[in-house]
Parts: structure tokens; sequence; C-alpha cells
């Protein structure tokens, strides 16, 4: 229906008889997810006589709220004393609310990532360390025919590249499978902002190197002799 049409007609809500519709106004988000709510506005006038109706008001300052609730309290009872300051907190504290659930979804969310990663690193460090220790009469060979411990490390950093790039691969591939449902959780940026996928890669990157230089500085200090003999 045009908003000229609705215009002029009766409505009752708020418990009132019907009142005549006076204007139209757009979309009006409440909550922090951007859903548009039914909303009809009254003017105070015609609740006035009610003492039980609560009226919000907004209060901009640039001070600590503690410091202008008590002159905001002066001023409520000087314009009327029957008038009660009830339940006055910062609109920081109101937003808050309305993202708990997601909050502690993100909080959730982190900390099994977190120790995800610890058992990935651990599972990591493990088999690499492992791998150093089955070849490591071959390892000796090598130093003793004039492999540097450079070329030693960087051969069992190889080792951990391959396990490294396949979860990098897994994770940007689930990145775009499941950014849609993350979305519900993120405000303000996008799961799928390529300055995070960037950043969590770097993160899984450098935990994996850390992982694997462990087992490849102790490959580089193999004793030959002692290795062969092993063997």
């Amino acid at each position: 229906m045009p908003f000229d049409a609705v215009v002029g007609q009766r409505i009752a809500a708020g418990g009132r008889p019907p009142l005549e519709i006076t204007g139209v106004v757009g979309d009006v988000v409440l909550d922090v997810y951007d859903t548009p709510s039914l909303v009809v506005y009254h003017p105070h006038a015609q609740f006035a006589d009610d003492r039980n109706w609560a009226l919000a008001q907004v209060v901009v300052t640039q001070l600590a709220p503690e410091r202008v609730l008590a002159d905001v309290r002066a001023i409520v009872a000087a314009s009327d004393r029957e008038l009660a300051v009830h339940g006055a907190i910062p609109l920081t504290e109101v937003v808050g609310r309305g993202t708990r659930r997601e909050r502690f979804a993100l909080v959730l969310l982190a900390t099994f990532a977190g120790v995800c990663l610890l058992l990935a690193t651990v599972g990591l460090y493990g088999v690499l360390a492992y791998a150093v220790r089955q070849r490591r009469q071959e390892i000796g060979i090598r130093i003793a025919l004039g492999a540097m411990k450079a070329q030693i490390r960087l051969t069992v950093l190889r080792l951990a590249s391959i396990p490294l790039g396949t979860d990098l691969v897994a994770g940007g591939l689930g990145t775009l499978l499941l950014g849609r449902w993350l979305t519900s959780l993120a405000f303000g940026i996008s799961p799928s902002d390529p300055r995070i996928v960037v950043a969590a890669a770097a993160v899984l990157t450098a935990t994996g190197l850390a992982a694997a230089w462990l087992p490849a500085r102790r490959a580089a200090r193999v004793e030959p002799r002692i290795a062969i003999q092993e063997g």
C-alpha cells in the first residue's frame, strides 16, 4: 500500500484506542542484527497520564556516565518530582547485551581453534622428530660427505612443508565454504576479508615452522660417527 494511502487511517497500538496515522517513516533497526522492526511512534503527551509507562532518554556527553548521572537526576526532578530515573546505564552496555550470544560463540570458537592449533603443532613436532630419528643414519652420512648444517635443516623443513601446505589449502577452502555462516557472528568485518585470510595463513605458517625448527636443529647437530655406528 502506498504511504500516501496510509496517512489518515486509524491504528490501535500500545493498548490505546485507534488513533489517526499522521505520517510514515523509513525502516527502523532496533537491534544489532540490522533487522527492521515494526514501530509505532506516539507523541509523549498521549502517555503523560500513565505513570507506569517507561520513557527512554539518551544523554550525549563526553564525560564519564557516573559524573553526569547526578545532574540528570536533578534536571528530571526539577521538571517533575514524580518522575524517577531508573536503570541508567551506558549505551555501550546496552549494545553489549545484544551481542552476548555472538561474543560467547566467538570465544568458544577461538578456544577450540587455539586447542586445535596447539594439537596440530605438537603433532607436527612429533612426526618430524620421529622422522629425524628414523633417518639419523642417513643424516649422519650426508654430514660426513660434506653436507652443511643449513642443508640438513632445510631438508627437515621441506618435510614439514607438505602437511603445512595441505593445511593452508584446506583452511582456505574451509573459509570460502563456511564464511557465510561465520558472517552472522561478525560485526563490521567479513570472515572472508583478504586481510584476515592472509593473517591466519601467516599464523599457521609461523606455527608450523616453529614446530619444525627444533627437529631440524637437532638433525643438524647429529654426529656422523655416532649416527653411523648406531645404524
